[in-house]
């Protein structure tokens, strides 16, 4: 849950780039690193979107 605090703090102080670690499905739900972006919608709803960048590079992000 602490992930998702982050991310709501980001998007309660304008959006902005968040890292950190997720499963990731596609890889025997090891969790890695993973890049994401969120914006506020409105006083309650946020939206967001991320990626691994193991997918984009082909090798494992080190863990912070």
């Amino acid at each position: 849950m602490e992930n998702i605090r982050v991310l709501v703090e980001a998007a309660r102080s304008g959006g902005g780039y968040v890292v950190f670690v997720w499963p990731n499905l596609e890889n025997e739900n090891r969790g890695e690193v993973k890049i994401g972006y969120v914006l506020p919608v409105d006083e309650v709803w946020w939206v967001g979107s991320g990626f691994y960048p193991s997918e984009i590079t082909g090798e494992d992000a080190p863990l912070p």
